[in-house]
């Protein structure tokens, strides 16, 4: 029994440490950091024609009118990446070792009755595409695995940080024919009063 207790006391203390820099991204509120829930997009993609011109536009749709999670202009976003390793398989993730500050970007979503949801990319007759919001985050880096994004001037709304497997912030991604610079089907949401 006391073999058993002392396990479990270790392990509780391990999952502790582990806990207080999993990788993801944390709202800093003074000395308060929340971990930001992650929220599944709805993908919809539709095209269409006018005329003899090719129409085409990727779509993000995201649940509910709004995250809950309040940014205010004190506050800042840390985002914690899993530390390098040697390892010879390495799964893509957004904070995989993999993965960089470049490859996130911020949209300000457009709310209706049912859903948030944004137009990450606009192509007309497979020529121009037009980004649509998305803007490049002013990282600071605090130490290997971990930067600090402090927002300012945001209008009041619905905001999203969305992840690209491109790198500039995914901006390479609107020269490409029909491409969406949005590459995992997960966002992270907060609110701005």
């Amino acid at each position: 029994m006391k073999k058993f207790i002392t396990v479990l006391v270790i392990a509780l203390a391990i999952s502790f440490t582990l806990s207080a820099a999993d990788p993801g991204i944390y709202l800093k509120s003074g000395e308060n950091m929340t971990p930001i829930k992650v929220t599944r997009l709805g993908n919809s993609k539709s095209s269409g024609s006018a005329g003899g011109f090719g129409v085409s536009k990727a779509e993000h749709k995201i649940k509910g009118v709004t995250s809950g999670l309040k940014y205010t202009a004190d506050d800042s976003f840390i985002f914690v990446f899993s530390p390098k390793t040697d390892k010879k398989i390495k799964l893509p993730s957004p904070f995989s070792e993999l993965s960089t500050t470049e490859n996130f970007v911020l949209y300000k979503l457009e709310v209706t009755k049912k859903e948030r949801k944004v137009a990450t990319n606009v192509e007309i007759m497979g020529f121009k595409a037009k980004e649509q919001g998305g803007a490049v985050l002013p990282f600071t880096q605090l130490d290997d695995d971990t930067y600090e994004v402090k927002l300012e001037n945001l209008e009041a709304g619905e905001y999203a940080f969305f992840y690209t497997s491109l790198s500039d912030g995914g901006k390479k991604a609107t020269a490409l024919f029909n491409a969406d610079p949005v590459s995992w089907d997960e966002s992270w949401c907060f609110t701005v009063e």
